[in-house]
């Protein structure tokens, strides 16, 4: 894909971010262009529990603690804590999904000095 020579194309899949990142010693403020899909998301959390599954967190010795996850509603399968992932053939049945978030963004050459794009882990 490709946009106007001003436009920059993201694709978001599981749990990425992407930010505008500038240390302090800079006059440019950080500005965060993508969101995670965490279960407990309003949109992310409506599919999941139209699909049948079942969002709370982790509990040990009556303690709860850790983020959101996703099981289903009679087993503690899948118990992921992201709501997008590739392959995971349990999670799809309680409506994890794997389609991408796709946005554009405006590239400002005069205040975007970089962009910084990482992940936790693929």
């Amino acid at each position: 894909m490709s946009g106007g020579s001003n436009e920059e194309w993201e694709t978001t899949l599981e749990d990425c971010r992407k930010d505008r990142s500038i240390p302090d010693a800079y006059p440019i403020k950080p500005f965060q262009l993508t969101s995670d899909h965490k279960p407990d998301s309003d949109t992310e959390m409506m599919r999941i529990l139209e699909s049948g599954g079942c969002i709370k967190k982790k509990c040990e010795k009556g303690i709860k603690h850790g983020p959101y996850r996703i099981y289903k509603l009679t087993e503690s399968v899948p118990g992921l804590a992201t709501s997008r992932t590739i392959g995971d053939k349990i999670a799809r049945q309680v409506g994890v999904i794997c389609d991408p978030e796709i946005s554009t963004h405006d590239l400002e050459f005069q205040q975007d000095e970089f962009v910084i794009i990482a992940t936790d882990g693929l």
